[in-house]
């Protein structure tokens, strides 16, 4: 049983203690280190708002090693400076819920739950929802870091495809000082 418990983290994850297919990749654009299923391609867009042009980037990747249909993104746009301010984490905790229920609207989901949960120091929101007459979900994170709004999220067919692998991606991110 001891030999059982050590091999199959090795089995599942690899040597390094990464899903297999997966690696440790360095973001120079978004400041930070994430752990993804290797293949991953970037996306841009540029979209107007009330505070001027912002610029959308996305990291996207699916698990090749994982027949679900997984989709995993990265993504974050650089706000103006002093948009959000370091000492109003009241504000900042209404940008993060006025976003999510935007972004539940946008997706036309069911959301399941939602918690506001600092990350890395800075505050955030976990959320789960469901999407409406497709049988898939979502789950994902976001959080402020400065300047930069985060999004990490995950498509998945269903409740049962909630694997470890979604839970990696969500939760391994390391960013520069």
């Amino acid at each position: 049983m001891f030999l059982y418990a050590i091999c199959l983290p090795v089995l599942l994850f690899g040597q390094q203690g990464l899903p297999k297919g997966w690696s440790r990749k360095v973001i120079p654009d978004c400041r930070c280190t994430v752990i993804m299923p290797e293949s991953a391609t970037k996306r841009e867009m540029e979209t107007q708002s009330v505070v001027g042009k912002l610029q959308y980037v996305s990291w996207v990747s699916t698990d090749s090693t994982d027949r679900s249909g997984q989709i995993y993104f990265l993504s974050w746009v650089d706000y103006p400076e002093g948009t959000f301010s370091p000492d109003s984490l009241e504000a900042i905790s209404s940008f993060l819920s006025e976003t999510l229920n935007s972004h539940q609207q946008q997706l036309n989901g069911n959301l399941v739950y939602n918690a506001e949960q600092s990350y890395d120091g800075f505050p955030g929101i976990l959320f789960r929802m469901t999407l409406t007459n497709q049988n898939r979900f979502v789950k994902g994170r976001m959080m402020i870091k400065g300047n930069r709004f985060y999004l990490w999220q995950v498509f998945a067919p269903d409740k049962k495809h909630m694997t470890s692998k979604i839970e990696v991606f969500l939760d391994q991110a390391e960013f520069d000082q």
